[in-house]
């Protein structure tokens, strides 16, 4: 018997070993625990002649929120695949960030607008130290997608972008592709998705180990905003570098971050008394079923009774209210039924109050916050209840103030310095030294001579962006005739001649930048543009150059391929682009995309 105990003893200490040394190997596995003394940062504000304790949103980002329990929702079957996820599971501990995706709060905080090098000025996180695969949404981004997201990229010649010059010549070097593998140096990555469209639609984490790739590896990269690179809504927060440590007072979109209104709790009432139906108008927000039994917290005003909180009551959490929107309110179990009442004292787009937990011995009543999870990327599937938490807020005695409401919220709005760093960062591109410049074309020989076969006027590859004929007008939203093609690119992208010909007519001088009508309206909406008459008895426009760049003259003759100007956004665009048109003799404009070699769609 002393033999077999002995064993036993060994065993448990060789088990305890093992558990202490994979737990101190490997943190994350542990569960956090759950900071029951946590407390969100305040700030004492004085309102109507009361101190007021208000949270400190300069101090609050999305990892400040602990979870206090454990819970599941389960995405429908017919949605799951829809979204990319069949289930969305919390524990106790974790922190908002760990479990929310981009996609769940974008009509609530618009993150996805931020660009990585943002992030980095407002957290100090150095991304310069991080791998790619610190940024998990590369993983099922391919080259095509990445041309779509950042300007500029896809005219890049592939031998001075190291990451996917070994992407290419990995997925190349088998079979009949091996033979592009000596032309790589001399193609850039338009070229490669034009010719190998198979090639551009292979997620890069299941070709390459983008562990040893730096955001500095792709050019543009950290300056361009989340929401451009493909299934960008299936990221978590976390596992966006430094997105958690964003405070609430710079997300790019505004709500109630201040506090106007206040109310003095008067009694807390936890005996939990039948709601009657005299009762039912005293009740802020929801209201419990009448006849049931439920707790609440009565509230005074500093007004007294001419007040609007004066006799209002705030429920407890015995008995659930309907909750969720649109779709998912349907099809989520429980979405009906599972939240607290409440009130919203920050707006609907950030969380529910809730009195959590009521005490009528003590005098005092706990506040929680919850959160719902809305899903509008890749499609509106509507809201869930606010049902997501609880985390901890505040407890309140009676005769102390809670905060009730704030200002309204404000529409989206990008802060003006992010807006400022992006205008800035569009308008270097022309100097940027990732951008490709055209070759130069010797013109002395044929000077003017069109060769009745067009090039691409931008490159190879070029994504069409909006095409010939009726659409709605993405800037106006109104049904309307586009005159040409929209041909996507990068601010400062160098256009060239479609064909040799003489230029008939120049506009100039049209901004790049603001709202203002003279900014929209300029160049009868073009901008800035350049007619050029073939002598197939062809004329071709291009417009919507950046100011400053048209590098031709009135009755100058242009060869194939000379560089005319810069890809801009003057007029009225909505964004980095060229327009292209054709115009037969006689004048009638006609569909340029059948006359163009290398376009995509």
């Amino acid at each position: 018997m002393q033999y077999i105990y002995r064993i036993k003893r060994i065993v448990l200490t060789f088990l305890f070993v093992i558990t202490f040394t994979l737990v101190s190997i490997f943190p994350h596995y542990k569960l956090k625990p759950v900071r029951a003394d946590f407390v969100l940062p305040t700030l004492s504000q004085d309102i109507n002649g009361y101190r007021v304790n208000v949270p400190n949103w300069d101090k609050i980002s999305l990892i400040k929120f602990i979870l206090q329990s454990d819970g599941t929702i389960p995405v429908p079957p017919e949605l799951a695949e829809m979204v990319g996820y069949s289930q969305i599971v919390w524990r106790a501990g974790q922190s908002l960030d760990e479990i929310l995706r981009l996609g769940q709060v974008s009509s609530a905080f618009h993150l996805e607008k931020l660009a990585l090098q943002q992030i980095s000025e407002i957290t100090g996180i150095d991304i310069k130290q991080l791998s790619l695969n610190n940024l998990d949404l590369m993983n099922w981004q391919t080259l095509e997608s990445l041309t779509k997201a950042i300007p500029g990229l896809g005219n890049i010649p592939i031998s001075r972008i190291k990451l996917i010059k070994d992407v290419v010549s990995q997925m190349v070097v088998d079979g009949d592709l091996s033979t592009i593998v000596s032309e790589i140096p001399k193609l850039t990555l338009g070229d490669i998705i034009y010719e190998l469209p198979s090639v551009g639609n292979i997620p890069l984490g299941t070709v390459v180990d983008l562990g040893k790739y730096s955001f500095e590896d792709i050019p543009g990269l950290s300056l361009t905003s989340l929401d451009k690179f493909a299934d960008w809504g299936k990221s978590l927060i976390s596992q966006v570098p430094g997105l958690n440590l964003v405070p609430f007072s710079l997300f790019p979109i505004g709500f109630n971050l201040g506090a106007t209104k206040i109310a003095l709790m008067d009694l807390p009432w936890s005996d939990a008394e039948e709601v009657d139906g005299n009762a039912v108008q005293l009740y802020l927000s929801e209201v419990p079923p009448v006849g049931a039994a439920n707790s609440y917290v009565e509230l005074s005003d500093p007004l007294g009774e001419v007040g609007e909180y004066y006799g209002k009551r705030i429920a407890g959490c015995e008995h659930k209210v309907e909750g969720g929107e649109g779709i998912l309110k349907e099809t989520v179990p429980g979405t009906t039924d599972r939240e607290c009442p409440g009130v919203f004292p920050f707006g609907r787009a950030f969380a529910k109050m809730v009195a959590s937990e009521i005490s009528e011995p003590n005098g005092s009543a706990k506040f929680s916050f919850y959160f719902r999870i809305c899903i509008d990327n890749p499609i509106d599937l509507g809201c869930t209840a606010f049902f997501l938490g609880p985390v901890e807020w505040v407890t309140v005695t009676e005769g102390e103030t809670i905060v009730m409401g704030g200002p309204t919220a404000p529409k989206i709005n990008i802060p003006n310095d992010y807006q400022q760093q992006i205008n800035d960062t569009l308008a270097q591109h022309q100097h940027s030294p990732n951008m490709v410049e055209v070759v130069e074309v010797d013109c002395s020989k044929e000077p003017g001579k069109s060769t009745g076969q067009f090039i691409n006027p931008l490159f190879n590859g070029t994504i069409v962006t909006s095409g010939f004929g009726y659409r709605k007008n993405p800037v106006t939203g109104r049904d309307q005739n586009h005159s040409g093609i929209d041909l996507g690119a990068g601010m400062g992208t160098p256009a060239k001649a479609a064909d040799g010909g003489i230029v008939t007519f120049i506009n100039r001088g049209c901004p790049d930048f603001g709202n203002s009508r003279g900014k929209i309206g300029c160049g009868g909406r073009l901008g800035n543009y350049v007619d050029i008459q073939h002598s197939t008895g062809i004329k071709t426009r291009s417009g919507h150059f950046k100011q400053g760049s048209i590098a031709v003259k009135v009755g100058e003759k242009v060869c194939q391929g000379q560089q005319i100007a810069r890809v801009g956004n003057s007029g009225r665009s909505s964004g980095p682009h060229l327009h292209f048109e054709v115009h037969l003799s006689g004048g009638r404009r006609v569909n340029p995309a059948p006359y163009l070699p290398g376009l995509r769609y």
